[in-house]
């Protein structure tokens, strides 16, 4: 009897598990690896501009500075996907931070 109540606790438990496979861990390493690039590369394009303006050598500042806004939403955008576990949208958001950025 005692086995049965167990087993009665047991069903929702089971219910709960799924036989999907578990996240590649190749993958998570690539996408973290990716962000952290993408990090790196909105920093330096940032820290390339505010040089640029401080020393007098880009005089038409507006769409430099527009393209680093919308660089800076897709990175956001990124960090978030990447938070999330959304492959999709981290790959789909990668390739808009990339053109964002040339």
């Amino acid at each position: 009897m005692r086995y049965f109540i167990a087993s009665l606790f047991l069903v929702p438990a089971l219910a709960a598990c799924t036989l999907e496979p578990p996240v590649s861990t190749r993958s998570t390493t690539l996408d973290e690896k990716a962000l952290y690039a993408s990090e790196v590369a909105y920093n330096s394009a940032a820290n390339i501009y505010l040089e640029a303006v401080a020393s007098g050598a880009l005089t038409d500042k507006q769409p430099t500075k527009a393209k680093l806004i919308k660089a800076y939403g897709y990175l956001r955008m990124l960090r978030t996907a990447y938070a999330a576990g959304d492959q999709a949208s981290f790959n789909s958001t990668i390739v808009l931070f990339n053109e964002a950025l040339k």
